[in-house]
C-alpha cells in the first residue's frame, strides 16, 4: 500500500509539475464570455451574453468584469485596450442593426462616427490613442480600413480592390489588416507604414487577413494554403511571410503576437470539444495550451485570442464536467518554476491515491 501511495504521488505530481500557467475565470455578465485583448497592465476587454441575452462589451479589471454600456442599442462589443486603459470596440446605436465604432475609458462611450456611411467598427488601439477599425465610405457604399486621430477618421484605401480592414496598430502607427487586391478576386493581408498599403501577400491562397502586430512590425494572422481548402496561421517578419504548421485539422490562425514574438491563436481538430483547440507559439515551436494547464483543473482550452509583453494570456474555454456551462473567458499566467500547485490541486492529488489503489485492487492495469 505504502509503494501504491508513492507511486500515485509520482504519477499526479508530474502531471501538476508540467502545467506552467495558472487558469483565471473571468466570469460572465450573464451568459457566454470572450476575451479579446489585453494589456501589458492585465487590464482585459472583450463581450459576453447577459441575463437578457444581449452581447455587452466588458472590462475586467483584474478582480471583476464590468459591463461599458452601449452608445444607446442594446449590444456592444469592445475589441482593444491600450496601456492607459483606453478602449475600443463597437455599438449599436439604437433598435436598429446599425453600429458605431466608440471609444470609452470605461465610465463612458463615445461615437467616432464614420467615413461617410452609416457604420463603423473599433479594432485596435495604440498608447497614442490612435484608433484603427473599417467604415462605409457611403450609404451602400463599400468597407474601408480607416485610422482615427486627433478626432478625424482618415479613409486608408485598399490594394486596388472594394474593401479594406483595419484590425490592429502598433505604437508606430503601422495598421495591419486585409484588403481586396485589384478585380476582387482575392484578400490580401495589408501593412499600412502610414504613407500607403502594402500587400504582405498569402500562403498560396486567395484570402488572407492579418489580426495583430507588434512594435517590431511583425505581424501575424491566417492565410489560405494553395486550392484554398485549408488554412495555416502565419508570421510576417517585415519581409517574407512564413507559414507556422499546425498541430492538426485542417483551418488554423494566429490572433495576436507580442513584442517577445510570441505568438497565439487556434488549430481546428476532428475529435473535441467545440472543434478547436489554442496554441502557444515561441521559440519556434507550437504547443497546444491545454498540455501547458493543470490536467486537473477542468479548463479544455478552444480559442486563444491575446498575449501581452508579460506573457498573459486570454482565451475562451469550457467545462466539459459541467454541461451547462456556457463558453467562459480566460486568463493563463505563466506560473515560476518555484511556484507549487494550488491547494485545489493537492486535495485532487490525495484523493486519487484512492482512486489508484483501488484500481490495484481490481487487478486493472496501471498506465504510465
Amino acid at each position: 500500500m505504502r509503494f501504491v501511495a508513492i507511486a500515485a504521488l509520482l504519477i499526479l505530481a508530474s502531471g501538476a509539475e508540467a502545467a506552467k500557467y495558472t487558469v483565471t475565470d473571468l466570469g460572465s455578465l450573464g451568459g457566454p464570455s470572450y476575451a479579446n485583448a489585453i494589456s501589458n497592465n492585465g487590464q482585459i476587454v472583450g463581450s459576453s451574453y447577459d441575463n437578457a441575452s444581449e452581447e455587452r462589451a466588458f472590462y475586467y479589471n483584474g478582480i471583476s468584469m464590468a459591463d461599458l454600456g452601449t452608445l444607446g442599442g442594446a449590444r456592444s462589443e469592445a475589441w482593444a485596450i491600450n496601456n492607459s486603459g483606453q478602449i475600443v470596440g463597437h455599438s449599436r446605436i439604437d433598435n436598429s442593426s446599425i453600429n458605431r465604432a466608440f471609444l470609452s475609458d470605461g465610465s463612458a462611450m463615445i461615437d467616432i462616427g464614420t467615413l461617410g456611411g452609416p457604420r463603423s467598427f473599433g479594432r485596435g488601439i495604440n498608447d497614442s490613442g490612435q484608433i484603427t477599425g473599417y467604415s462605409d465610405t457611403a450609404v451602400g457604399g463599400p468597407v474601408h480600413a480607416f485610422l482615427y486621430e486627433n478626432g478625424v477618421m482618415r479613409d486608408l484605401g485598399t490594394l486596388g480592390g472594394t474593401r479594406s480592414n483595419g484590425m490592429a496598430i502598433n505604437n508606430l502607427g503601422q495598421v495591419a489588416g486585409s484588403s481586396h487586391i485589384q478585380g476582387d478576386a482575392e484578400t490580401h493581408a495589408m501593412l499600412f507604414d502610414g504613407v500607403s498599403m502594402r500587400d504582405l501577400g498569402s500562403l498560396g491562397g486567395t484570402w488572407g487577413e492579418a489580426y495583430a502586430i507588434n512594435d517590431f512590425g511583425h505581424v501575424v494572422g491566417e492565410s489560405n494554403l494553395a486550392g484554398d481548402e485549408s488554412s495555416r496561421p502565419f508570421y510576417f517578419d517585415g519581409v517574407t511571410m512564413h507559414d507556422l504548421g499546425s498541430l492538426g485539422g485542417p483551418f488554423s490562425g494566429a490572433t495576436d503576437i507580442n513584442n517577445n514574438g510570441q505568438i497565439v491563436g487556434w488549430f481546428m481538430t476532428d475529435d473535441d470539444f467545440g472543434g478547436s483547440r489554442g496554441f502557444l507559439y515561441a521559440g519556434g515551436i507550437m504547443q497546444d495550451l491545454n498540455e501547458l494547464i493543470d490536467p486537473l483543473s477542468g479548463w479544455f482550452i478552444q480559442y486563444a485570442s491575446g498575449i501581452n509583453d508579460k506573457g498573459q494570456i486570454i482565451a475562451t474555454a469550457i467545462r466539459p464536467d459541467q454541461a451547462f456551462m456556457p463558453q467562459r473567458a480566460i486568463l493563463l499566467t505563466f506560473m515560476q518554476p518555484s511556484e507549487v500547485p494550488e491547494p485545489a490541486t493537492w486535495a485532487l492529488m490525495i484523493a486519487g491515491f484512492g482512486l489508484v489503489g483501488a484500481m490495484m485492487r481490481r487487478r486493472m492495469p496501471s498506465r504510465a
